[in-house]
């Protein structure tokens, strides 16, 4: 039905673009194939802008909010990303935080990340005492947008002078791995962790279990950033300091805890409440939805979701009826409401 002139005409109109054909009455009482309707477009033809309705039967869609925003209660929390008994590899993620930069943050901020693990090493048989170094890998990523920075080091070539390790079998020559040039990078990098004195290191040919830490002091980006996320994963290196994907397959290495915190100077930050917000251009005026501690930073309080029937779990990974874009939940939870949409994914 569309309006033309003075009056209302029935039409039968193409919905997938392409013409319809059918048998047409002619002025003479015959009849014979036609074309009913020429290729056309319901509602609307592209190529020659012409909209088939009159104005009174379209409708247009304005969101009745322009921002809302909820406000994620830290309950004054300190640690901006951790966790406990994980597997390596293994990620930690914050998208909310905002970290200031180097360009405007007192000289005395910095990052302390800090980290416990434990390394299992199957026996393997080889004629020597071959000797294994664990260097851990982290892969320290400010932001999530094109401009984001990694800090990073790089492992010296040729880094360090034969040194001597008492061992169950007396001393075994082995080159330590050393590394240099800490610095951001808008490259994806990674920074090196090489664990003090031996606790990293062990004779391949016998079975074992050992526990080492670790600490990094990480300064922060050069500009200010939204978000940080860590990935924890561990190389091993002979005792010529090449790596050795051998000596790798007969390890396993659990990472215990761990923890990255903010101070300036000797003082422990608490990390403050910040608002998750969602808005558009449209719309009339903004929803405040109070605060929350649902979410997925369970070191400063959280409150999980349930996944399935009687599971309950992460609160990341969620999708809405339109957009399979995976995001936190409080984000789906603003942005959810300021679309207005009703049906679940």
């Amino acid at each position: 039905l569309y309006s033309y002139g003075d009056g209302w005409h029935f039409q039968p109109v193409a919905l997938a673009g392409n013409a319809i054909f059918g048998t047409q009455l002619k002025w003479d009482g015959t009849t014979g194939s036609a074309t009913l309707s020429a290729q056309y477009t319901f509602q609307k033809e592209l190529a020659n802008d012409v909209v088939q309705k009159d104005a009174a039967w379209r409708i247009s869609y304005t969101a009745p909010h322009n921002e809302v925003r909820v406000t994620r209660d830290t309950l004054d929390g300190a640690t901006l990303l951790g966790g406990y008994n994980e597997s390596v590899p293994e990620t930690f993620t914050d998208t909310e935080v905002t970290y200031e930069g180097a360009d405007t943050a007192p000289d005395s901020d910095l990052y302390w990340l800090q980290a416990s693990f434990v390394l299992d090493n199957t026996a393997l048989s080889l004629n020597d005492y071959s000797y294994g170094q664990v260097v851990i890998k982290y892969t320290i990523k400010f932001d999530d947008a094109a401009d984001a920075q990694y800090y990073k080091n790089t492992i010296q070539e040729n880094s360090g002078v034969l040194q001597s390790a008492g061992t169950t079998v007396g001393l075994l020559d082995y080159t330590p791995a050393v590394t240099i040039d800490p610095e951001y990078s808008s490259s994806v990098s990674v920074f090196y962790y090489v664990p003090v004195d031996t606790t990293g290191k062990y004779l391949v040919n016998y079975a074992g279990s050992r526990v080492f830490v670790s600490e990094v002091i990480i300064p922060p980006p050069p500009t200010q950033k939204v978000g940080l996320s860590v990935t924890v994963d561990y190389d091993v290196f002979d005792e010529n300091l090449a790596l050795s994907s051998t000596y790798k397959a007969a390890t396993s290495l659990t990472l215990q805890a761990f923890q990255v915190r903010k101070f300036t100077g000797d003082q422990l930050e608490l990390v403050p409440d910040y608002d998750i917000v969602a808005n558009t251009s449209t719309g009339r005026g903004s929803l405040d939805l109070g605060t929350t501690v649902v979410g997925d930073r369970g070191f400063f309080g959280s409150i999980e979701v349930q996944t399935s029937a009687g599971v309950y779990g992460s609160t990341t990974n969620w999708v809405c009826q339109a957009d399979d874009t995976q995001r936190q939940i409080n984000t789906l939870l603003v942005e959810e409401t300021l679309h207005r949409h009703n049906q679940p994914k």
